[in-house]
């Protein structure tokens, strides 16, 4: 059993190569992820994640504001979470990824812009100090047996809890999520399978190591953040951390059903019959006053 790795490139397990533009006062990044950093503006090239990441602002102003001030973000590929981070001013933000051209754009990026943000090559299950914060965003799919193989939820919570010392912030990927589908992570490594693929698998494992668990965000029907919070603050910490209103998947909007309106003969037969009885009116007047109409 091995952990999987793209074999078309020479790091990572992404197919998309990271790239790297550096203009006055901005770095230009794109691959897997493509957006424009400034000191204090960020800008995506795609805005299909927007619940997202905005969620996640909203909850690193919050964490801010409760004194927290150092982000773990694994599994960062290009940083925009990192610098996400780094611009609601937490001081210190390590971006680790086991890609290592991943490691050299966000370094040279973080150096271009100013931003407190040090990227470093990193395996899944390595230790690392813990920061206040951890981010793992679009990752639990790889790391259950593909690209890691620790083959169960509570492994993988455990971890990460030992990342972070107040809160973590980690997304669910569901089985039927497009990118499962294609890929099919789950196809590999299936003898380190322990607990199934299932969210009630997934929230098992996330509770068995933090001592509260919410869902914080429903961005889209196969992709969830939740929210977790440890420590003997943790009560007020998820109290604090709540206020972020949660914005659920967008619904099918019912438009009321349209009358059925009568057939176009029918209409038109009663548009002739209402000038056939203005015409026998006018006639019935016209014989009154002794005028005879010819036709």
């Amino acid at each position: 059993m091995s952990a999987y790795r793209n074999r078309s490139r020479p790091t990572g397990s992404q197919v998309e190569t990271p790239t790297l533009k550096l203009v006055p006062g901005r770095a230009v990044l794109g691959g897997y992820q493509r957006f424009t950093v400034g000191p204090k503006t960020l800008e995506r090239s795609r805005n299909n994640y927007a619940a997202k990441f905005g969620a996640l602002q909203k909850t690193f102003r919050v964490a801010k504001r409760l004194g927290c001030t150092s982000l773990n973000d694994l599994g960062s590929s290009n940083g925009l979470s990192s610098f996400l981070a780094a611009q609601e001013g937490f001081q210190q933000v390590k971006a680790l990824d086991h890609d290592t051209q991943c490691v050299s754009v966000v370094n040279r990026a973080a150096q271009h812009v100013h931003l407190p943000v040090t990227a470093q090559q990193w395996s899944f299950g390595q230790a690392v100090p813990a920061a206040d914060v951890s981010v793992m965003l679009a990752l639990v799919h790889w790391v259950y047996s593909c690209t890691a193989t620790l083959g169960s939820f509570k492994a993988i919570a455990r971890y990460v809890a030992t990342t972070c010392r107040r809160a973590a912030i980690v997304e669910w990927v569901a089985p039927t999520d497009p990118a499962i589908k294609a890929f099919n992570h789950l196809r590999f490594n299936r003898g380190v399978q322990k607990d199934p693929y299932t969210l009630a698998a997934f929230e098992a494992g996330l509770k068995a190591h933090f001592t509260h668990v919410r869902l914080l965000l429903k961005g889209t029907p196969t992709r969830w953040l939740y929210l977790c919070t440890k420590g003997p603050t943790a009560a007020a910490d998820f109290k604090a951390l709540g206020t972020v209103v949660p914005r659920p998947v967008s619904k099918p909007v019912r438009r009321p059903a349209l009358k059925a309106s009568r057939p176009l003969v029918t209409r038109l037969s009663a548009a002739q019959a209402a000038r056939k009885r203005r015409a026998a009116l006018a006639q019935s007047r016209l014989a009154a006053m002794g005028v005879v109409r010819r036709r």
